[in-house]
């Protein structure tokens, strides 16, 4: 039993080893082949979706521009300076970007471009924008509500007249109402509408439209190009992404330019206050050196004769040198403190810190520079709705507190140095001290004041100037960026790519049968062709049987030589093969399920054995469906069950077939309620040798 078990799972094994091998190359190509049709019908509507798509897809096209942004004129060779001041081009560029693509530089494209109002026209299928082709201009009055977007179609009835939303009808310069605000349409002299051609306006808020913008807009460095800007913006419409590219490159100009002359505002306003405070400190000093002089008119008469007082010749024609070199001192320090003041204040916290006041100090310069840097790196963040409590804002607010100290620092280094600089002065001129010192102490005091007046009076003519100075450059302020090509747009669209669009079509329609006729072999449990039993089973297959349309059973007679009926013979020919040397062969005929061929199979074989000249009976076996007697239309109603149950005679069961000689039929009689267990009877094996002795072979119709 076990052995019998064993035999059988190594049979189901190979079985299952033989249907899993793949099909080779030309089975494969022989197999798709059959399905050329489905192939060509798949392709066809893959390409014909293809074209449809890119028939009615709105192309996107690029437009680019470079710009150059040319390196800010500094002494940034200075190694001390170099050390303070470590903002790389890399990182300059990379804010120069961020400024490019911020939605407040793009917001002045819409303005500047109006591009609030968009106009379309509307077709069968699609709707198409109409970039400064739209015979009118929307002209919002008044807007309920600035926020929301608003969107009207109007279909002109004249030249002159229009509808709007399909509703009433206006006259072109006549304002009309909704409860989105007052609007009207003013007409262009260069353009005219189109007779019931429907016109849609959107209108919709700067800051949202700005935001679309900068969607599609794409600002990176170009590759090997060291300080150079490619811009590219797609679009659907080439027109209007030059003129976006265009303005925005102007408008870029325009902020570079504004920030540049921002500290120089900045210094001016600076040097005004400063004036205006050291006029005042100028009058108490001037009304001081006044008061003194008119309490001694002694000290006037010295004073105004110029006759060096009680000082000596020699020591005298050094007096305006030593007096010029602590003025020249005193003056520096004195703006240092003014800087310094302002530094302290914090109001001035995150305002720009003068540049352009005569500080030679490197490392100081630097400083400043960095500050006002990341001052302005801040404003550029809020001015792009920036939150103030955003981290990004706090981490620059640090970096600008960092600075200022540092900046303080070093102020307190650079006034203690011009502060030895006046020891080092008044150690290289003790003799003119010491005479000084020797002098009435009323002369003495007198000189100071003057000295003080000195000091006031260059340190006005020094503000003027530099503030004369910065005015230029306010005037002459140019940006540091350079135009290199102005914006084109490509002349094929990025997208939809049209080769690729029909390329996956292709493949699409390629891929479509494919998993349909995969999905076809998955569902598929039928025996189609003589490989699908060749690669499961060892079992010799004796002939092929195509496919019969023929509404008759037995279609083999003498005459008949049709393709089927040649299949059968040759059926036969290799049976008589297999059966050489077997007196009475016994073929019993069946199938996995009902409905297969096999009663056709098998009578068509009995009658092609009969018509080779032997003696063939038919057994009609099936006895749950009989079809045999049926479709042969016999009407003897005895039969095999009638012999089982001892009704009949064996010589009654016979029936010959008048059209096919030598050929006989044994119906299945009544069908008994138990057809498995009356085919078990022992007069079975009675009914056998009594065909084996009058007949030459017996064929077997059975049940599946």
């Amino acid at each position: 039993m076990s052995n019998g078990v064993t035999k059988h799972s190594q049979e189901l094994m190979e079985i299952l080893e033989k249907s899993s091998r793949p099909l080779n190359a030309q089975e494969l190509l022989f197999k798709y082949l059959y399905y050329l049709p489905l192939f060509l019908f798949s392709l066809g509507l893959t390409l014909l979706g293809a074209w449809v798509y890119l028939r009615y897809k709105v192309p996107v096209y690029n437009v680019s521009s470079k710009i150059i942004i040319k390196n800010e004129n500094s002494n940034s060779n200075d190694e001390a300076l170099e050390k303070v001041m470590v903002f790389k081009k890399a990182v300059n560029l990379q804010n120069e970007i961020e400024i490019m693509k911020s939605r407040k530089l793009m917001r002045r494209v819409v303005d500047s471009l109006g591009l609030n109002t968009t106009y379309f026209t509307k077709g069968k299928i699609k709707t198409s924008e109409i970039y400064n082709q739209a015979p009118f201009v929307f002209v919002p009055l008044s807007i309920a509500d600035s926020s929301a977007s608003i969107k009207y179609t109007f279909r002109f009835l004249s030249e002159n007249q229009f509808k709007v939303n399909g509703d009433r009808s206006y006259f072109l310069n006549q304002v009309f109402r909704s409860p989105a605000g007052e609007f009207k349409l003013v007409p262009r002299r260069d353009l005219v509408p189109v007779m019931n051609m429907e016109y849609i306006v959107s209108w919709s808020p700067s800051d949202q439209v700005a935001s679309d913008l900068v969607a599609n807009l794409n600002v990176r460095v170009q590759p090997g190009g060291a300080t150079i800007l490619e811009v590219n913006y797609s679009t659907p419409n080439n027109a209007k992404g030059i003129d976006i590219i265009n303005r925005l490159i102007k408008e870029y100009d325009y902020v570079n330019v504004e920030d540049k002359n921002r500290t120089g505002k900045s210094t001016i306003s600076f040097i005004d206050e400063r004036l205006n405070l050291i006029a005042g400190e100028l009058d108490s000093v001037e009304r001081k050196l006044e008061n003194f002089k008119s309490e001694d008119k002694f000290l006037v008469t010295i004073s105004s004769g110029n006759t060096g007082g009680g000082l000596s010749k020699s020591t005298a024609s050094s007096d305006n040198d030593y007096e010029s070199q602590i003025s020249g001192v005193q003056l520096k320090i004195e703006l240092l403190n003014l800087l310094d003041t302002y530094i302290r204040n914090r109001t001035n916290q995150f305002n720009l810190v003068p540049t352009n006041l005569g500080i030679e100090d490197q490392v100081l310069s630097g400083l400043i520079g960095g500050f006002n840097e990341l001052v302005l790196k801040r404003n550029r963040f809020l001015q792009n709705y920036v939150p103030e409590s955003s981290a990004a804002i706090a981490d620059l607010e640090s970096q600008i507190e960092a600075m200022r100290i540092k900046m303080l620092e070093d102020l307190k280094n650079v006034r203690e140095s011009f502060r030895l600089s006046l020891n080092s002065i008044e150690k290289s001129n003790t003799k003119y001290i010491s005479e000084l010192q020797s002098l009435p102490k009323k002369e003495r005091a007198l000189r100071e004041i003057e000295r003080q007046r000195g000091v006031k009076e260059e340190l006005v003519l020094y503000l003027r100037k530099k503030r004369e100075e910065s005015a230029i450059s306010l005037a002459s302020t140019v940006s540091n960026t350079r135009l290199i090509d102005n914006a084109v747009s490509s002349s094929v669209p990025i997208s939809p790519n049209r080769s690729n669009v029909y390329r996956i079509a292709i493949l699409l329609g390629l891929i479509f049968p494919v998993l349909i006729i995969y999905g076809i072999d998955l569902l598929n449990d039928k025996i189609t062709t003589r490989k699908d039993i060749i690669k499961v089973l060892n079992t010799p297959i004796i002939g092929e049987v195509g496919h019969n349309d023929d509404p008759s059973s037995v279609i083999i007679t003498k005459r008949k030589r049709n393709m089927v009926a040649e299949q059968f013979r040759v059926i036969r020919t290799n049976l008589s093969h297999t059966l050489a040397g077997i007196k009475c062969p016994s073929i019993l005929v069946t199938s996995s399920v009902s409905g297969e061929g096999k009663s056709f199979i098998s009578t068509n074989i009995a009658a092609v054995m009969a018509l080779s000249g032997k003696k063939t009976v038919l057994l009609e076996f099936d006895l749950r469906k009989p079809k045999i007697v049926s479709t042969l239309k016999l009407n003897r109603k005895i039969g095999l069950t009638n012999f089982l149950v001892g009704n009949a005679s064996l010589e009654e069961l016979a029936i010959p077939i008048s059209n096919v000689e030598n050929l006989d039929v044994i119906s299945c009689g009544p069908t008994p309620p138990n057809p498995a267990e009356i085919l078990l009877h022992s007069r079975m094996n009675d009914l056998f040798n009594y065909l084996r002795e009058k007949y030459e072979c017996i064929v077997i119709d059975t049940a599946p």
